[in-house]
C-alpha cells in the first residue's frame, strides 16, 4: 500500500516520497517514526493491523501525532489502509482500503494543497463538450501523472 501512494503521489510531478526512510524497522515504533519524520513538510501515517497505535492512552500519541505537528507547522494526515480504524480525532483521514481511487484521489489533493488563482476574461469562457471537461477532470484528479490539454478555455473550466 506504501508502495502504491508513494508512486500515485510522485506521478503527480511535484511530490518526492521518502519511502525507505519513512519504514518503521527492528527496534523502533510508529510514534518514534512519526516524531522523527517531522523534518518534513507533509506526514502521511498509514494505518493497518500490522501498523497500529501502541497500546496506551491518548495522553501517549497526541502530542507525537496532533501537537507537536502543529506547532512545527508540519501537515499530517492519516491513511487507513484495512479494517483498523484509527482515533477520530485524527484527521485529515483518508481511506484507501480496496480498488477505488477515490481516498487516493482526496489523498493528493490534499497532499498537493494547491488553491488555483484565475482572473476570468471575457474571451476564456468555456462553451465546449461537457465530456471533454469530464474526462479532463478524471484524467487530472484520478489518475496518477500528470496530464495537460491544448485549450486553455477547458483547463479554465476545470479549474471552477
Amino acid at each position: 500500500m506504501a508502495a502504491r501512494i508513494a508512486s500515485f503521489l510522485e506521478a503527480a510531478g511535484d511530490a518526492r516520497v521518502f519511502l525507505a526512510e519513512g519504514e518503521i524497522g527492528p527496534n523502533q515504533d510508529l510514534l518514534g517514526k512519526a516524531r522523527e519524520a517531522q523534518t518534513a513538510e507533509v506526514i502521511l501515517v498509514l494505518f493497518s493491523h500490522h501498523c497500529a497505535l501502541p497500546p496506551g492512552t491518548r495522553s501517549q500519541w497526541e502530542p507525537v501525532l496532533v501537537e507537536e505537528p502543529k506547532a512545527n507547522g508540519t501537515r499530517i494526515g492519516f491513511v487507513q489502509c484495512d479494517d483498523w480504524d484509527p482515533p477520530r480525532t485524527l484527521l485529515p483521514r483518508f481511506d484507501c482500503r480496496g480498488p477505488t481511487a477515490s481516498g487516493l484521489r482526496k489523498l493528493k489533493r490534499w497532499v498537493r494543497d494547491r488553491a488555483a488563482t484565475w482572473i476570468p476574461t471575457e474571451s476564456a469562457g468555456f462553451t465546449g463538450n461537457q465530456q471533454d471537461l469530464d474526462d479532463l477532470g478524471g484524467a487530472i484528479a484520478d489518475q496518477p501523472g500528470v496530464r495537460s490539454t491544448g485549450s486553455m478555455a477547458l483547463a479554465y473550466a476545470f479549474v471552477r
